[in-house]
């Protein structure tokens, strides 16, 4: 009597989960053809460092400059590491890649690092909570720096100062001349340009 009890709940149970396999196959055929038939949005989410002094920014940053954003575009950039021989690894690797925010500036002053060209290429995750950075005015950038892709900001609410531009002496010199900083940061410590400046000079 058990054995039958027993076999007859096997094959109920059998039953059973095999009708729910086919279900889950229908309704994730039915989800990928909707995914595949509309425009989807992918929302990314970054942790950054946070820093408690002017201090600590500056050391984190391998290349501090002023300048003027030219031009902003997106790119899908591959941040993933070189692949390692097969000697070492099977050789596969995932692509890891992102969009990014790419912003084209013309450099007035390096505080920090060495950069040989007029201009740089600067980027930044393409985030909801990226800085507020626009065409046709100047920054101070805090930047880390990578052999193989553009410098990066070091967070978004601290390593960019938007400055407003002091009225020139009629000199055509590159030297650029900034007074005050305009910050929406809603950081816990709000670092400023004149905390950054101090530490530079």
């Amino acid at each position: 009597m058990k054995r039958k009890y027993l076999q007859a709940l096997c094959i109920v149970t059998s039953v059973v989960l095999l009708g729910c396999n086919s279900n889950t196959k229908s309704s994730v055929s039915s989800t990928q053809k909707n995914i595949s038939s509309e425009n989807t949005t992918i929302e990314v989410f970054a942790d950054y460092p946070y820093y408690d002094s002017a201090e600590d920014l500056v050391d984190a940053a391998n290349l501090i400059l002023c300048g003027k954003v030219t031009k902003i575009s997106k790119e899908s950039i591959d941040i993933s590491s070189k692949p390692i021989s097969d000697s070492e690894d099977t050789g596969s690797q995932d692509a890891c890649i992102y969009t990014y925010l790419v912003y084209d500036v013309d450099i007035s002053n390096i505080y920090k690092g060495e950069y040989s060209e007029d201009t740089i290429k600067v980027k930044q995750l393409d985030t909801i909570d990226a800085a507020d950075i626009v065409e046709n005015s100047d920054y101070l950038f805090t930047l880390q720096t990578y052999p193989d892709c553009y410098p990066s900001l070091l967070n978004v609410e601290q390593s960019v100062f938007k400055l407003n531009k002091a009225k020139s002496d009629g000199n055509k010199k590159k030297s650029v001349k900034f007074k005050k900083v305009e910050t929406d940061s809603t950081s816990e410590k709000q670092i400023t340009l004149d905390d950054v400046m101090n530490i530079l000079d």
